[in-house]
């Protein structure tokens, strides 16, 4: 019995769009905000940042209310962040 093999095909290289960088520590989070032209992150310098996915710019930040949680509410106007306690937005 023979297998049949896959034509092999070239697959595209993956490279990324944007970057992202300001954070200090870890990131333990992400959403992407409902307006879909922005994300929030959450890290372990406890840090909360929101920014532009076209430019990559960070466009807003919270010192000392992030950690290793960030949950989006059903409707998407909420936020809810945190590690040893929770904050919400």
């Amino acid at each position: 019995m023979s297998l049949a093999v896959a034509g092999t095909q070239e697959t595209p290289e993956m490279r990324p769009c944007q970057k992202f960088e300001g954070h200090t520590s870890w990131v333990m989070g992400v959403i992407h905000l409902p307006d879909k032209q922005q994300i929030m992150t959450s890290s372990l310098d406890r840090s909360l940042r929101v920014w532009n996915l076209q430019s990559g710019k960070q466009i807003w930040n919270d010192w000392g209310d992030g950690g290793s949680i960030i949950v989006l509410s059903p409707d998407g106007q909420k936020v809810v962040s945190g590690s040893r306690g929770l904050k919400l937005w």
